[in-house]
């Protein structure tokens, strides 16, 4: 496709194009299948979009999405399709009229409005609020969630379970229906959930973790955990759930199974047919909304506002057809009684809800902002650990219970006490279906390998880091994205993300390892060079930083440039291997030359931190031959680096 015309590329072969150079998900609207759009799916892309608006193949295509939802998600597909092959045409020839009529990339951008129109609104549904002024209504709901969750033969047991445990800690109902093992951080009674990110190029569609939002994006550049402390009833309910899964045998074989996938699920159901066969599966948010219709009050816990009625269940019967309700109103309970019942902060059920990374009960100066006070995982202040218990205890009070009472809580679950042998233990892969996302890494090489597929641009990535870091300041920050630039220029130049981080710690806050300076006064450095700049320099050149030797090695960095695991790239044949790292030497030269139009600047910037050092700077990288070399009193540079500085790439 990469020798194709892109004039005469069709939508369903740049659908493709996408998630192989671009994507992270399959976009199937315009292939055969479709029933509605998959006979667009063998025009030329370009000819949906040509003539008039109001007469384009493309009007007739949006005049059959008739939902808001519809609509959206078919503007969506086009313009995600479009982007490749706008790209595509563009460097062929920029003054292709075609340009002026295709969207922009940016679904906010004028460009796109003006060729979609604006997005759709869909018609305002129930407007649900939680009325939990009614204590006794909401007694009668917990009550008679309790009485299923705690009857281990109840075949909803779970289901019930992961219902009260979300309604005492408040994350997504998705996100405790796929709780794993090495997400219930059990000795510190915490959760620790991290999204994840789909893989460009992947065959298939890769499985992730549903209900934790806030993934890496060119944008965030990291993906955000979702890390809460547990109240006092929740903890003990997971701890409930895992006596309950060990204690049954067809349960413990199921669990068996799915370790060999990488899993570890908390909440397990089982099932037996008419037929006596058990079956044993996962449960999800729709069985818990199913659930939720089966329990009913006596007195309305939930209101409409938009039309004034009253429910007397979180998923009624007579509900309408749009609007909040099910399984995700178990979040909206425990915001309510957070805000509503005990004025808690908004800082802190932000932090609870996952919203936010920090909670608002701490001093928030500096140090912590720049991440030199990271929060180890399942650590909490004692205000955010409060303001959970706070929420539990309003249920307690309702139910007129307390945690001591739950049935045999005195008896800790542990790493090292519990019955299924490495439950807790992070998967192998990163990825929580395993299999799955391997192999669409090793299709993603092997395609990179034979040229069906592209290398991602650094130039852009760089320059999405950069508008994400820039502050408009200047002094350390800037020294140290200098620095830590230099540090990856002297190492390949591959991960940048991870070289900011480094650089920025060694420069920035004009601090060294103290390793990394014994090592450079053994080498006769360390006395000559004037500043810590200088020194970050020096470091970046030589190498020899001993936070370089674990941060930057070499297939470490050629894998996040991939988006694949390191071991994808050890296991690969040696001559695989090679042709990888040529490949990525290739591309950045040609990107070093291609940024020769910002020379003037890059100039002034390089002599601009040169001139921090009283040392005169050589280019010959023989001063440190093996890494070590004789103390002449010069600052060796790379000459990737020097070329960088001199093409303006930093």
């Amino acid at each position: 496709m990469a020798e194709k015309d892109p004039l005469k590329i069709t939508l369903a072969e740049a659908a493709e194009l996408y998630r192989k150079t671009m994507g992270k998900t399959k976009i199937t609207q315009f292939n055969e299948s479709n029933k509605v759009f998959g006979k667009y799916g063998k025009m030329p892309l370009v000819d949906i979009y040509k003539g008039n608006v109001g007469s384009r193949v493309l009007d007739e295509m949006l005049a059959l999405a008739d939902t808001a939802g519809k609509f959206n998600s078919l503007v969506d597909n086009l313009r995600l399709a479009t982007t490749p092959v706008k790209r595509l045409i563009s460097q062929a020839d920029s003054n292709n009229p075609i340009l002026g009529k295709l969207p922009d990339e940016q679904a906010a951008a004028s460009q796109t409005k003006t060729i979609f129109g604006e997005r759709k609104v869909a018609k305002a549904g129930a407007d649900i609020a939680i009325l939990s002024n009614n204590k006794a209504g909401w007694k009668e709901f917990f009550d008679q969630i309790d009485a299923i969750a705690d009857d281990p033969k109840h075949p909803k047991q779970a289901v019930a379970n992961a219902l009260r445990i979300s309604y005492y800690t408040g994350p997504r109902a998705g996100l405790v229906a796929g709780l794993q093992g090495s997400e219930y951080l059990v000795d510190r009674g915490a959760i620790y959930v991290l999204p994840q990110t789909k893989t460009v190029g992947a065959e298939v569609d890769e499985e992730t973790r549903k209900g934790a939002s806030k993934g890496e994006t060119g944008f965030r550049g990291k993906a955000i955990p979702y890390t809460v402390p547990l109240g006092e009833n929740a903890h003990a309910y997971l701890q409930q759930q895992l006596k309950i899964n060990a204690n049954d045998p067809d349960i413990v074989k199921y669990l068996a199974e799915q370790k060999k996938l990488g899993k570890a699920p908390i909440f397990v159901q089982k099932t037996i047919g008419k037929n006596g066969k058990v079956k044993v599966s996962t449960i999800d948010t729709t069985g818990m909304s199913n659930l939720l219709s089966d329990i009913k009050t006596s007195t309305p816990i939930i209101i409409d506002n938009t039309s004034g009625i009253e429910y007397n269940s979180l998923n009624p019967a007579e509900k309408g057809k749009t609007g909040k309700f099910g399984a995700a109103l178990t979040r909206n309970l425990h915001g309510t009684i957070g805000v509503r019942q005990l004025d808690i902060a908004d800082p802190l059920i932000d932090f609870l809800h996952g919203r936010s990374e920090t909670s608002g009960t701490e001093n928030q100066g500096q140090t912590k902002k720049l991440g030199y006070a990271k929060r180890p995982r399942g650590e909490f202040s004692q205000g955010e650990r409060d303001g959970q218990q706070r929420i539990g205890n309003w249920i307690n009070e309702v139910q007129g219970k307390s945690a001591v009472e739950i049935p045999d809580v005195q008896n800790k679950v542990s790493k090292t006490n519990y019955a299924i042998e490495g439950f807790f233990d992070p998967p192998e892969s990163s990825s929580i279906s395993a299999a799955s996302t391997t192999d669409g890494r090793s299709n993603f090489i092997q395609k990179l390998l034979d040229g069906k597929v592209e290398l991602p641009d650094m130039n852009e990535i760089r320059e999405k880091r950069r508008l994400a870091k820039k502050t408009g300041g200047g002094g350390k920050l800037n020294a140290g994205i200098i620095g830590a630039v230099s540090v990856a220029s002297g190492l390949v130049s591959m991960d940048a993300e991870a070289a900011v981080e480094t650089g920025s710690q060694m420069i920035g806050e004009e601090v060294l390892e103290r390793g990394t300076i014994e090592f450079l006064k053994k080498a006769g450095l360390g006395a000559r060079v004037a500043n810590p700049v200088g020194l970050g320099l020096t470091i970046a050149a030589s190498s020899v930083s001993t936070i370089g030797e674990q941060a930057f090695e070499k297939e470490e960095r050629l894998a996040k440039r991939l988006g694949v695991t390191r071991n994808d790239i050890l296991k690969l044949p040696q001559a695989e291997k090679e042709k990888l790292f040529k490949m990525v030497e290739d591309q950045n030269k040609k990107q070093e030359l291609a940024a020769a139009e910002k020379k003037a600047a890059g100039i002034a910037t390089g002599e601009q931190f040169r001139s921090l050092s009283n040392a005169p700077t050589i280019r010959d990288s023989s001063a440190f031959p093996a890494g070590m070399g004789k103390d002449n009193g010069n600052i060796a540079t790379d000459p990737m680096l020097d070329q960088m500085l001199m093409s303006g790439q930093i």
